[in-house]
């Protein structure tokens, strides 16, 4: 039968003077004999008690720490004790393979000179702590500030540990350190306000491989780990660190308003795996400077994380001077997101809301909203307001999710993707982002491909803009690799320079069953100078597909209201249509309102152009009201070029230079010669107009 020890005074004594301590209880039970006028304990366990004459008292610890070694119980709730070691002592060293269990104690101030400020626990046994209250207690040596866990289970339910430190050189948890082959269970408590140097401001786990770490309903609230007056030492992990491969599960609860010197404000995981679901992680600061520090709400070094189940990552940031990765850094591993949310995350280099490294990236039924990359006043670039891949060979896959009113200070405001980098949108809405890079080789306001392979599935790229001085592609930037659309719709979008729906420098485009419609290249007196409403092809080398899908009211600034060829670079035309769309040049060489072809080789096959224009809005001539050439071969095969309008010449085809061979095709009901209002000027060449010493035109079975 278990012996049940009433504590009836607040001195730390061990004295026959008639009355209980605590001390003398718990030696009573451990050693299982007469302690002072504690009667002896049995080996089945104890239980220890306050009287009620001891509500709100302070036990002051006078003797050292006191040793826990045998299976017991201290009940202290109905009372409300606190036991205080006045920053001289640990107070509870529990060394024992048997259960432990606190029940509704203060312990306060307590120091440890190596780790476990207020509680050590080892010996294989488990611990449980419930409704303890435990503040500003030291380690000064490896950290646990409040508590420390050396091949043991401890767990923690609706319990406060605020106020501690871990100040050694490398102290890491600053509320708690869960040592080696150890197990902490966190149900619905707080985790508040510690400090760490090293890492870990609220807890770090070294537990090793295997589940480390379990938090329920659990709140880690402004812990720091390495910022002032903490020393960085490195400071990563503001709530949570977790050193080598050890797993930790997060269900419920919030991570909010942490701080890491360098990475992973929130929460910093290695090589083990991460599961986040239903949990708000907020307002989190990374100050790291280097371009591979950040994470201002987590940061993963490698392994898997998987978050879901409605978790929201908001406000946080990477706010050092190369920072990256606002709501989440990964540097390598997998990443497994799942209707969740990222919502109002800034970084200052890249990746206001997501910065990945290698690795794999999978976003489902999730949002990317509102993210900023490169905020006014920060260090360049600012790429990728919503999401960044830097390393070649990353996988990223957005899937059914939707990235919206993401900012980047100079390339893809919504998305970015590297060199080498493999990007997958399937059945997504990428709407209303902004680039503001003021450069030609800047923009993307939807989705920037900096030469790695993009794919477009059933999505939308709808109302992004490049809005820079001469930013380009304000649905898609592609400076090489490979782009495929399928079966998806860049609509609306808006650059200055060029490349209103989607800007090709050079690589291969593959636009197929899909919708341009309603971009805009040079908006107003910002066109610079506006050609290419939804493809403009910039370099030589660029290989363009528009097959078997609709380029409809486009519109652009200077040339090329539709479509856009550099020299150099070649464009199919296939099964398409082009109609509706609008070019607006002052002068007779611009125009091309269906397509503008500047040298390069067009073939267009069994494609209508219809109802475009070539009509000034600011001079009073302008030309190819259908087709603008200007060198290059050009084939029209089996296709309609009809009620198209040139303000000065060629209502259908306006030929410059080079090449041109038309065959089987229809030519018919275009107008040349409807300049500006209030201008007069004589249109020539209603269906063809040819000029330029260096022509050649082929008819073969076509109509005129």
């Amino acid at each position: 039968m278990l012996t049940a020890y009433l504590v009836t005074t607040a001195n730390d004594t061990v004295a026959a003077d008639g009355l209980v301590s605590l001390r003398e209880a718990i030696q009573a039970a451990n050693a299982n004999a007469i302690v002072g006028d504690a009667p002896a304990g049995t080996a089945n366990g104890d239980t220890i008690t306050f009287h009620t004459s001891l509500t709100g008292a302070t036990i002051n610890l006078a003797l050292g720490e006191i040793a826990v070694s045998e299976d017991l119980v201290i009940n202290g709730l109905s009372v409300g004790v606190t036991i205080d070691a006045g920053n001289l002592s640990r107070i509870f060293n529990i060394a024992t393979s048997e259960n432990v269990t606190l029940v509704g104690l203060t312990l306060t101030d307590g120091t440890a000179a190596d780790s476990g400020g207020a509680i050590s626990v080892s010996g294989g046994g488990r611990t449980r702590l419930e409704r303890m209250t435990i503040s500003d207690s030291v380690a000064a040596g490896a950290g646990g500030g409040a508590v420390f866990s050396h091949s043991s289970v401890v767990v923690v339910v609706n319990s406060v540990l605020s106020g501690n430190s871990a100040t050694g050189a490398s102290g890491a948890g600053g509320a708690i350190l869960n040592g080696p082959s150890s197990q902490l269970t966190v149900f619905n408590s707080t985790i508040s306000g510690n400090t760490a140097n090293r890492a870990g401001g609220g807890i770090e786990d070294i537990s090793g491989a295997g589940l480390g770490v379990l938090l329920t309903g659990t709140n880690l609230v402004n812990n720091n780990a390495g910022v002032a007056p903490a020393a960085g030492n490195p400071g990563d992990g503001g709530g949570l660190h977790v050193t080598g491969a050890g797993d930790v599960s997060i269900t419920g609860g919030q991570i909010t308003g942490n701080t890491a010197a360098r990475q992973g404000g929130g929460l910093w995981t290695g090589t083990g795996k991460m599961t986040i679901v239903g949990t708000l992680i907020d307002a989190n600061i990374a100050r790291g400077n280097a371009a591979t520090d950040g994470g201002g709400g987590i940061y993963k070094a490698g392994g898997v994380l998987n978050i879901g189940g409605q978790t929201v990552i908001s406000n946080n940031r990477a706010n050092g001077t190369s920072g990256s990765g606002g709501g989440l850094f990964s540097a390598g591993g997998g990443v497994t997101i799942n209707s969740s949310t990222f919502r109002r995350n800034i970084a200052n280099r890249a990746g206001g809301a997501i910065e990945i490294i290698v690795g794999t990236l999978n976003f489902t039924l999730s949002g990317l909203f509102q993210n900023t990359a490169g905020p006014s006043g920060t260090a360049a670039p600012g790429n990728g307001g919503g999401l960044h891949v830097t390393g070649a060979n990353a996988l990223s896959i957005i899937r059914l999710s939707e990235v919206r009113e993401n900012v980047a200070a100079r390339e893809g405001g919504g998305l970015w993707n590297a060199d080498g980098g493999t990007m997958r949108v399937l059945g997504s809405l990428v709407t209303v982002n902004v680039a503001s890079g003021a450069a030609a080789d800047d923009g993307g306001g939807g989705i920037f491909n900096d030469g790695g392979n993009l794919t477009i599935v059933n999505s939308a790229v709808t109302e992004n803009r490049a809005t820079g001085t001469a930013g380009s592609g304000g649905g898609v930037f592609s400076v090489d690799g490979t782009v495929l659309v399928n079966r998806s719709t860049i609509a609306r979008n808006v650059a200055n320079r060029a490349g209103g729906g989607i800007e090709i420098v050079t690589g291969y485009v593959d636009v197929d069953h899909s919708f341009l419609n309603g971009n805009i290249a040079g908006l107003g007196a910002a066109g610079n100078p506006g050609n290419g409403g939804a493809v403009h092809v910039t370099g030589a080398d660029a290989t363009v597909f528009i097959r078997r899908s609709d380029v409809l009211n486009n519109r652009a600034r200077l040339e090329g209201g539709g479509l856009w060829n550099a020299a150099g670079s070649d464009m199919f035309v296939f099964v398409a249509v082009v109609a509706g769309n609008v070019a607006n040049g002052a002068a007779a060489h611009d125009g091309g309102g269906g397509i503008f072809n500047n040298g390069g080789d067009l073939t267009v096959t069994r494609s209508t152009v219809i109802d475009n224009r070539a009509l000034p809005a600011l001079g009073t001539a302008t030309s190819g009201g259908g087709i603008f050439t200007t060198g290059g071969l050009v084939s029209i095969n089996s296709s309609e070029i009809s009620r198209n309008v040139a303000g000065t010449a060629g209502g259908g085809v306006k030929i410059t230079g080079g090449t041109v061979n038309i065959n089987s095709s229809v030519i018919s009901d275009n107008i040349a010669g409807q300049p500006a209002a209030g201008t007069t000027l004589a249109g020539q060449g209603g269906g063809v107009s040819i000029s330029g010493a260096n022509s050649t035109v082929t008819l073969r079975s076509s109509v005129v």
